[in-house]
């Protein structure tokens, strides 16, 4: 943000990946949602074992009576995806729809490989164009 000529505030700035880049963007989206206004996570590994639980970090915020300063999500995940489990993106989504935080949830053909991310991309980049003020 010091290099480039951009806005340097939690309302222009979002995070975002693709598989384990996808659990980076939740964890970091959730851990520090004043820096953050949207994620954009492409077949996440939501929940990685024995590492930092993106959930227990909202849990937590909205326990902390922070609900409202959390960011939006998008979660886009293939129906043949043998990596990431479709079941575990299921469960993310409802924790947020139990919570009431603005989120998008995408399910479509496609593995768990670079066809099915390069069309996120366009996607990724639309949202965040769409959000950014």
């Amino acid at each position: 943000e010091t290099t480039y000529a951009i806005k340097a505030e939690r309302k222009s700035r979002a995070i975002g990946g693709l598989s384990m880049g996808g659990y980076g963007s939740l964890y970091y989206g959730s851990l520090h949602p004043e820096m953050f206004c949207y994620v954009y996570a492409c077949s996440a590994a939501v929940n990685v074992g024995g590492s930092p639980d993106p959930a227990v970090l909202i849990a937590q915020a909205v326990s902390a009576g922070k609900l409202k300063e959390l960011p939006g999500f998008t979660l886009e995940i293939g129906t043949e995806d043998m990596t990431v489990p479709v079941s575990s993106n299921d469960s993310f989504i409802q924790m947020l729809a139990g919570y009431g935080i603005p989120y998008e949830y995408i399910t479509r053909p496609g593995r768990h490989d670079w066809p099915f991310w390069n069309a996120c991309s366009p996607k990724i980049i639309h949202k965040v164009m769409t959000i950014f003020e």
